[in-house]
Formats: C-alpha cells, sequence, structure tokens
C-alpha cells in the first residue's frame, strides 16, 4: 500500500529539514536555512496538522538560526509576532529560552550553547510547538493544555 502524497510530502521535507540541522550542526548555518527555505513554502499549509513536520520545522530554523523563518511560521500559524534573540552572555548554567511579552511582539532570548544542544525530543520544543498548533505563538516551559487542532498521523 502507497503512502498518501501529503505522507510523501511530510517524509521529503523532514529529511530535508534533518539535512538543515546537520549542515547547521558543522557550522554552516547559511545552507541550514537554504534547506529550511527550499522547504518552508510547500509544507506550511501542513504544519498545523502534522505534529512531527512542525517539531522538525522549528527544531532545524532554530538549530539553523533561521530566526526571521521562524518568525513568519509563527505568524502564520497563530497571528502572533515573535522575536528571537540570542543571549550574548555565555557564562552560568545553560539555560532554556525566557519568553517575554512587549508591545506588539513575544521575545524569544535563547541561550545559543542550548541551540548547539537542541534534539527533537526536548522538552522546550515539544511544548512550543503543541502550543503553536494551538495557535499560541506563546509557551513559558510550562503545561499547554491539549487544543492541538492536529489530525492523528498515519503510521507510515
Amino acid at each position: 500500500m502507497r503512502a498518501s502524497p501529503e505522507a510523501e510530502r511530510t517524509e521529503a521535507a523532514i529529511a530535508t529539514l534533518t539535512q538543515a540541522i546537520a549542515h547547521a550542526r558543522a557550522g554552516d548555518h547559511q545552507r541550514g536555512r537554504e534547506l529550511c527555505a527550499s522547504v518552508l513554502f510547500e509544507i506550511q499549509p501542513m504544519l498545523a496538522r502534522r505534529k512531527a513536520l512542525l517539531r522538525a520545522t522549528v527544531h532545524a530554523l532554530l538549530v539553523s538560526q533561521g530566526f526571521r523563518l521562524l518568525t513568519r511560521a509563527v505568524v502564520a500559524l497563530t497571528g502572533q509576532s515573535i522575536r528571537v534573540v540570542l543571549k550574548l552572555d555565555g557564562s552560568g548554567q545553560v539555560t532554556p529560552p525566557r519568553c517575554h511579552d512587549e508591545a506588539r511582539e513575544i521575545i524569544y532570548t535563547i541561550d545559543p550553547r542550548w541551540l548547539a544542544r537542541l534534539t527533537d525530543d526536548n522538552a522546550f520544543l515539544r511544548g512550543w510547538c503543541d502550543a503553536l498548533a494551538s495557535g499560541e505563538a506563546r509557551h513559558g516551559g510550562r503545561t499547554v493544555p491539549s487544543r492541538a487542532r492536529l489530525s492523528p498521523e498515519p503510521a507510515v
């Protein structure tokens, strides 16, 4: 039995996003961003329905430091604007992103050392993606009520 065209597009996009992460981890953030951009337009309509695709996209955009693309994706999903700021003070413990509200946007302050260690199963990443799927741009590490508009993903 053959997978649906949407499932095939999802698999291909996740493979490309995985390559983006690999390039960024090797120090080529620009190539990582280019790979993310190459699939983002096509997959954007599926992001709210496909949890794994949303998480892979946010993960790749964060690791590749594709913060402008991430902002556009968040606006498309939630209608809310965000800004990602890298924390320049590299002293002390590695901390997960901090979130605070400004006048017209939500600002996430991210420790680059946290980005270097970010994995697909990170609790903050999962929680933020759950919030995004629910139409909320803000996630401060707390548990987000499960109001997601996601449909179950078929086994591929």
